[in-house]
Order: C-alpha cells, then structure tokens, then sequence
C-alpha cells in the first residue's frame, strides 16, 4: 500500500469545519497511514479546474485540452463525469492509482478512455483490474466512469461537509 495516492474532494454547499481541522469523525491520512503519498489536487491549482475548487459552473476553459479534450466543460456534469453532491464531501469517496503504474489516461481525464472498463493496453487493463480487486475486497465500489474514483458502501445519508486543507 506504499504507493498509493489518495485524492480528495469537497464541495461548497455543505456544513463547514474551522480551517485547518477535520470534521468529527475524520483523521488525517498521514496521522494513520504515514507511508501513503497523499495529493490534495483540489485544494491547489493542479486538477481539472486549474484552481482551488470553486469552478463547476463558468465560463473557464483553459484546462479542458489536457483534461477533457472531447467534451465542452458544460457537458460535464449531464454527462455524469462530475456529480452536484458529491459523496467525497462525505468522506465516504475517495480518488486513488498507485503511482508508477499505467492506467490508461491520466486521473481526471474525462473521456471514454478513462471508464473502468475501457479497451486499453494489456498493462493498464491489469492495473485497472488489480485495483479494482482490492477497493472490492475492502467494500468500495467503483464508479464506472472513472477508473480512479471508489466509495464505501454501507453507510446511509452521512452529512457532507466543506473543509478548508491546510
């Protein structure tokens, strides 16, 4: 589990948290998993957005050649890559790959090629697959636009909140 690397979201529509602090119930990755290489894109400029989230519904196109390149940025959420509410302001979601392994297209990558089950290259196609397996095995599902987006089942109506990362 060395490599993985989580990434998480938030939307800002829900209860909020003072800056810097987790919600009740939430930990920090590093505080129980030290050896994981967490990336937070959305609270930076390195994600789809090309800012910290606060982007979903202007005007702003200049990242959709490296990150949606077949797809106007207004057809994002009706064609289901991008959800109103999303279970990542739950804690229940979490964006993950392993780095230095191919899976295909880069994550956020809103296309086709980025569903899990995509025809791709016989190594990315096992990548996909072994991941997969193991968010399965430890009671996620995969959302199947998305190879790299996985949320646990089993938990009903969890409050979503909007936390400022420090």
């Amino acid at each position: 589990m060395r490599n993985m690397i989580f990434c998480l979201i938030g939307t800002l529509s829900a209860p909020y948290a003072r800056a810097g602090e987790p919600p009740p119930g939430f930990a920090r990755l590093a505080d129980v998993a030290p050896d994981i290489r967490q990336e937070m894109r959305y609270a930076g400029a390195d994600n789809f957005t090309g800012a910290p989230v606060n982007w979903s519904r202007d005007a702003d196109a200049r990242t959709n050649a490296e990150h949606c390149p077949n797809l106007a940025k207004g057809a994002l959420f009706p064609e289901g890559y991008i959800a109103e509410h999303s279970t990542h302001s739950t804690g229940l979601a979490v964006d993950i790959g392993v780095s230095r392994w191919d899976f295909g297209t880069p994550f956020d990558f809103f296309d086709p090629s980025s569903w899990t089950k995509a025809r791709t290259s016989k190594t990315a196609r096992a990548h996909r697959d072994a991941l997969l397996e193991l968010m399965r095995r430890h009671g996620f599902q995969n959302y199947p636009r998305e190879w790299w987006h996985f949320s646990y089942k089993g938990v009903d109506r969890a409050p979503s909140y909007d936390v400022e990362i420090k």
